[in-house]
Order: structure tokens, then sequence, then C-alpha cells
């Protein structure tokens, strides 16, 4: 991100005061920015082939480079000098179980320029000595897991294929369970003894591109291969890691580009896990189109388990980052996670395309259950490119949970300038609907903090929205959690927080839950909470047994809108929730001037208070109360079901809290 860009948000430097707190039990600071282009001191490397580097981390979220990924021993410690042995020219066991693998070494063009030996698609190729000179071939020497041996691809230089790479090989049978700590929602599953596409450690000194600068691993996109690899299901049980990616797809002239794929074809591809990687510039520029995805997940026939993509940088990235649908019945796809991601976008610019000017992180539907997306740094980078900025469909969204797919966490991210940050859609014509529908839930969107200072959004700029279901009972959006998110908006949203759900068939069976967010900034139409259908034909059946409470709105100007509510919900709860009180309500078709004529319209919110909190630093968005607050301070109360667990992670009292995302943590 550029300096311009870090001094118009201004807010990272809050996300990480929270951050240190938590870890030196400290008072809050900003950290230092360590990673930098220098060599030789201790945790800075060049970024491979790139100018300075562009790429500025915030602890605890996203990309964190790291010399070694592995934990072959699976003791559940990475990066352990005996993890670090696999592709280093020289150990024939690198995981140490008395069985030397199928190690295959590959020297691609570019190799000789840093000393390396190149290498030749002859006969006997594949040892460090003699190595072969491209992917595909190496590849083919594979010879699966029957012999008990994995098969394991080391590779430098700068290899350009003709075609798709389709590896036919898989790992060994046996699993290794992970279990579930920091964001992550449940434990976890990896193959014990997978196949591995590796960075050839060409020196030998324990440390693996594309962190070291004295290798070079480069995987190059060209007109041949719009889309970079193909697994089927012949190619499960699979480890991807420590090399770069560069350009696949920006080229491409059809509607199938980006870097990987899973399917189709029929059975089970299963315990695939990628880390520790650049993907540079995939789908560059291009318009989002259906299969212009990095990770496509359009998998036919074939079921997809167990796929986790950790610790990834991936700058400039167009079309979508993941899409794709599970089958129209069980069983189901997944569990899927996603985690350190660094992505910013750098979609077609509205000038060239139209509609198609627009980038989407996450849109997964179908029989997918297991979701995960957490400890994130995702950039509409907005700058830099020009997204379709009016009316719909959204320019650039971070998260679409739709139609089907269960069971979502999506914690702990930092997310800026989206149009949409999360939209969960119950229902879409034609995509698992009638006879194959069923319920969205349960959804968890919760820590988050997302950040809206782009100006020109303008019609359906909402950080997180809950759409209409169908016309059968179980197309519709279940049980939802939006808790301790910071929603904040220099730039304006139409609201921070809309439900606008429903069916049109019978009366929804989830709940939602709106605990303990914060909304600052302005909202240029509906309202910082919405309710209900602000135009257009609302659903029959809206949602009912809807809980909106402990959430601080402030920053509003005069007569923008607290709160909008079109329809009397059954089992609506209010209270406890802090409001600007520069800021109307709005209760279905009275405007009210303040918070007694809202309590007194509806005959809810009665514990509620309208009152402008004491922030360390408003303008700056720090956002943390100041000891001496007397509006939001000790104001809610603990909510049964509800983690007690703010947004930066400190715990919060066991019975009375703080109103809105931040909870006073007292200094020793």
């Amino acid at each position: 991100m550029s300096l311009r860009r870090l001094l118009r948000h201004g807010t990272p430097t809050v996300l990480v005061f929270t951050l240190t707190l938590i870890a030196t039990g400290c008072g809050p600071r900003e950290p230092e920015k360590s990673w930098t282009n220098e060599s030789g001191s201790a945790g800075t490397r060049a970024v491979q082939n790139e100018p300075p580097p562009e790429l500025k981390p915030i602890a605890g979220y996203g990309f964190e480079p790291r010399a070694c990924g592995f934990d072959l021993d699976d003791d559940g410690v990475v990066g352990e000098p005996e993890d670090c042995n696999v592709c280093d020219g020289s150990t024939a066991d690198p995981d140490g179980d008395g069985v030397d693998e199928d190690l295959i070494y590959v020297s691609c063009p570019g190799s000789e320029e840093r000393g390396f030996a190149a290498g030749a698609d002859v006969e006997g190729c594949g040892t460090p000595e003699s190595p072969c000179a491209s992917l595909a071939y190496g590849w083919s020497l594979a010879d699966g897991p029957d012999d008990g041996a994995e098969d394991i691809l080391c590779f430098r230089g700068r290899c350009r294929e003709p075609e798709t790479l389709e590896p036919a090989t898989s790992g060994l049978d046996g699993i290794v369970e992970v279990v579930a700590e920091g964001h992550q929602s449940r434990g976890f599953e990896r193959a014990a003894d997978p196949a591995m596409w590796v960075g050839w450690d060409s020196d030998d000194d324990g440390e693996y591109p594309p962190f070291d600068a004295d290798d070079e691993a480069i995987f190059e996109g060209s007109a041949g291969a719009d889309r970079g690899v193909r697994f089927r299901p012949v190619a499960d049980r699979f480890e991807v890691a420590h090399f770069t990616t560069r350009g696949f797809g920006s080229a491409a002239q059809g509607k199938d580009s980006g870097l990987w794929a899973f399917g189709p074809g029929q059975g089970e591809l299963s315990h695939l896990y990628f880390h520790d990687m650049h993907w540079l510039e995939t789908n560059k520029g291009r318009p989002a189109g259906t299969s212009v995805t990095t990770v496509d997940l359009f998998s036919d026939k074939t079921r997809v388990t167990w796929l986790w993509l950790d610790n990834i940088w991936a700058p400039r990235t167009g079309g979508w980052l993941v899409r794709g649908a599970g089958m129209d019945q069980g069983p189901d796809g997944g569990p899927f996670r996603f985690s350190r991601l660094t992505v910013t976008a750098r979609g077609c610019d509205f000038d060239d395309c139209g509609t198609g000017a627009a980038f989407t992180g996450f849109h997964l539907w179908g029989y997918l259950s297991g979701i995960e997306i957490y400890d994130s740094h995702f950039d509409a980078a907005v700058d830099e490119w020009q997204p379709k900025a009016k009316g719909g469909p959204s320019g650039a969204r971070f998260a679409l949970v739709a139609q089907c797919s269960r069971d979502w966490t999506i914690r702990h991210n930092l997310i800026d300038d989206f149009k949409n940050a999360v939209r969960i859609q119950g229902w879409a014509e034609r995509y698992c609907d009638g006879s194959a529908a069923r319920s969205v839930g349960p959804v968890k969107v919760d820590r988050n903090w997302v950040r809206n200072a782009h100006q020109p959004w303008t019609g359906g700029d909402i950080a997180i929205y809950i759409s209409e279901g169908g016309d059968n009972p179980a197309e519709v959006v279940g049980d939802v959690e939006i808790t301790h998110n910071v929603l904040s908006a220099p730039g304006g949203w139409e609201s921070c927080i809309w439900i606008h759900g429903g069916n049109g068939a019978a009366p929804p069976e989830g709940a939602i839950s709106v605990v303990n967010n914060t909304c600052a900034g302005r909202i240029d139409y509906h309202g910082a909470v919405v309710l209900g259908d602000t135009g257009g034909e609302a659903p029959r059946f809206p949602h009912r047994n809807i809980r909106v409470v402990n959430n601080l709105i402030t920053g509003l100007r005069t007569e923008d809108p607290n709160f909008r509510i079109t329809y009397p919900a059954a089992g609506l709860e209010l209270g406890r929730n802090v409001y600007d009180p520069a800021g109307q309500f709005h209760w279905q078709d009275q405007t009210l001037l303040d918070l007694a004529a809202w309590q007194e319209a509806t005959a809810l919110d009665q514990s509620s208070k309208a009152c402008l909190p004491a922030f360390e630093n408003f303008e700056r968005g720090d956002y943390r109360l100041k000891a001496d607050d007397v509006c939001a301070l000790d104001a809610a109360e603990a909510v049964p079901g509800i983690s007690g667990i703010d947004q930066s992670g400190s715990s919060r009292s066991e019975t009375t809290w703080d109103v809105g995302a931040l909870e006073l943590t007292p200094q020793p």
C-alpha cells in the first residue's frame, strides 16, 4: 500500500496498537514494519524479482515472510531444522520416516544466471546433478504412491509451460490432525505423507524461495496456458509451497483463466495444502467473468475436501480470487481454510470493461460447508484501477456467502475499500434452488475491521448485507452472528449492516444477532443499521428473531439515520446500543428526530443511549474508549451464546461489557 493510502486510511495504526497490546501486555504502540529490501539482517529479505517491496505487513493480518514453512515431522511446530531438508539437493528422506522419497529435480531456464546448472529433458534426468528442464517432463516421471514413497518435485529457475499442468500423482494414505488455535473455528486435517511441489533450496541453507533471495523458483504464465494447474481426483493429498507464480491469466482472452483449478472429474480430491507463496498478477486487468478466477472450485462431480491456503501474498489480482460451487446434493464439499492471505485487487477499468470492472475475493455456493477466512488483509486498491462504482453489481466485494453453503466463519480480517465487505445470500435463481435448496448458515462474521475510504461508491455500498430469499422455505438465510466488528467509513456508506432477508413461502427459522459492533462515519442513505426493505417489493415473510444489542454508532452528520426499520419484526430485541445524537431514526413510515421519539414509537430499545463516546482519537480512527468515558464504557451486558472476546482479542468482563467492538483493557 502506498504512503498516500496509509495516510488516507489512518486506521491501521489503531489495529496494530491493539494487537501489540495483546502480545506485550504493555500499552499500545505502533509496530515496527521491519520487512525491507535490505538483506543480511534478521527477518529482512528482498521480494523475489520485485522492486523494493510494496508489501507492508500489519501485525496479525496477512502474509508474513518466513524462511521455511514446513512441519515434516508433524509435531505442530513449523520451521524446525529437521523440517527444512526437503528439496535441498542432498537429503533423500526429508521427513525422517526411514523411506527415501521419490525426489524429482527440475532446473528451468534462468538457473544458470545464478550459477546453477540448467536442466535437460532427457532419459535419466531428475537428480540434483542432472535435473530435468520442464515441470511437465518432471511430473511425467512421478510413479505414484504404490511404492510407499511420496513423489516430490523440486524446481528452480523460471518455468514457463505451454499447456496447463495436470499432476497425475497422489500422496500416501494417512492424515495429521491439526488442533484449532487462535482465530480458527475448528480443527483441520493435512496429509501425513503428501506428494509435494516445492521451490528448490539450491544453496542448501534451510531457507526457501521466495524468502531466500539466493534462490529462485518461478512458475510463469504464458499465452498457451491461461490456467496454471488443474488438480483432478487422481492428484490429491498434495502440498504445494515456497515458490512464486507470475502473470497467469493476465494475457488471456478466454473465459477460463487463472492459477489453480480443482476438478472436474468423478471422485474426491482431498487434503490439499498451499502455503508460503507469492501469486503475482493473476488475471491482472481482466474483467470479472465466470471462470476468471485465481482459485477455481467449479468442480462439477469432484468433491473437494480439506483444502487449505495459508500465508500467501497475491498482489494485483483480477477477476475473482476464489469462486466455485459444490454439488446440488450431499455429501458436502469442504472444509476450506483460507488464512494469512494478503491480496490487492487490480481488475479491469470501468472505461474498458463496464460491468466487468469488478473484483470479488470469495464467492462459493452449493453443498459446501466449513469455510473459514481469517487473519487476512484484503485491499480493493482502488487508487490503482477504476472499478464499477455506481449501482449493482458490486465493483469490489470481499465475500459472497451464497445459497446452500454452510458453516462460514469470517474472522479477524482487515478489509479495505470494498463496496461490500460481506453479502449473505439465501437464494439465486437456477443455482442450488428448488428441490435442491437448503438454508445458508450458520454464518459468523466476527472481529473484522472493515474500512471504506473510497468516495465514488454510490448505490449498494453496504458493509454487511443479508439479502432476500426465494419462494421455497429452504431458499433462505439461517443463523447469522455479526459480532465485534469495526465498520468505519470516512468515505461514507449507505449502511453498515442491512438485514434485508426473508422468504416468500414461510417465516425464516434462523436467528440473526448483531452484537457489539462499531459503525463509525457518514451514512449517505439508508441507515447505519437497517431492518427490512427500503424500496421495491419486500419478502412476504421477512426475518424475525433478530437481536441488535451493544452496538455503537458514531460519526454521523445531521439527519444521517442511526437506525431504519420498515416492519415490526416478531422476536425483535433492541437494547444497550449507543447512537449518535446528531442522527435521526426511521420507524416504518415515520421519521423520528431523536432517541426519545424512537423509543416511544417502537416501545423498544429502552436501555440504549444517544451520546458521543470519548475516544482515544476519533479523527485518526482510534475507536478505543478513554478510561473517563461516561457514554459507552460499561454500558453493555454480556450476551448469552456470544463470545466475550473483542475485536482486538481482549477479554471482556464476565458481566459488564463496553458498547462497541473494542473493550477498554485496564492498564497494569
